[in-house]
């Protein structure tokens, strides 16, 4: 987050659910965030502005990276709006379609075991 960016935005900030407010377009302006493909946030417990409703479910299960990695060294080219959009089309076009209601843990291990 920059300075500048900091200015325009901390008058209204909000203190709960800051991830959804920043992403509302009034606030993206059209822009948009290269963001690490090793996510250097991490969730510290159920208490927190969100009042932990999804802690346990979804947040408790991740780990922090361990990994030190140098992003300034690292090609990020392919994240920039043209590559990554291409990119996408192509994830999406080669997915596997699956019925919700046949989506069980058990299926979705042997889709990751399948990904490799």
């Amino acid at each position: 987050l920059t300075q500048s960016l900091w200015r325009e935005l901390r008058s209204n900030f909000s203190l709960a659910f800051w991830d959804d407010w920043m992403r509302e377009p009034s606030r993206t302006r059209n822009r948009s965030c290269i963001r690490p493909e090793v996510s250097r946030t991490y969730t510290f417990g159920a208490i927190g502005s969100s009042g932990g409703i999804f802690y346990a479910q979804y947040l408790q299960p991740m780990v922090l990276n361990e990994e030190v990695v140098d992003w300034s060294t690292q090609d990020v080219e392919y994240l920039k709006q043209d590559a990554y959009d291409t990119y996408l089309q192509r994830v999406i076009e080669n997915a596997k379609i699956i019925e919700s209601g046949k989506l069980t843990k058990r299926a979705i291990k042997r889709m990751e075991e399948e990904d490799g």
